[in-house]
């Protein structure tokens, strides 16, 4: 028998181990193998899509309007906050 003869009969013998091994597990699990091949074929069934107000809002393609930060947060930034913040690194 030739080094390729060989390997082919590996791997078919590697098949069938592999293919009585998930017959086993689905034998001894019948559940969990039931609730694995549910959930694919339930992901299929949901009708992905954007909710309704953004459905909406691309229908009429309005534009956005950027929400403003809320004053105490402004307050408590200032205008030099990057720069204290960073300072000590720069000045390295």
């Amino acid at each position: 028998m030739t080094d390729q003869a060989n390997i082919h009969r590996i791997i078919e013998q590697a098949k069938q181990q592999r293919a009585e091994f998930i017959g086993t597990s689905i034998r001894k699990h019948p559940v969990a193998a039931l609730i694995l091949v549910s959930i694919p074929f339930l992901l299929t069934q949901v009708q992905w899509g954007p909710s309704a107000p953004i459905a909406v809002e691309i229908d009429q393609n309005t534009p956005r309007t950027p929400i403003a930060a809320p004053e105490r947060l402004t307050e408590m930034l200032g205008e030099s906050s990057a720069e204290t913040f960073f300072s000590p690194f720069l000045n390295k």
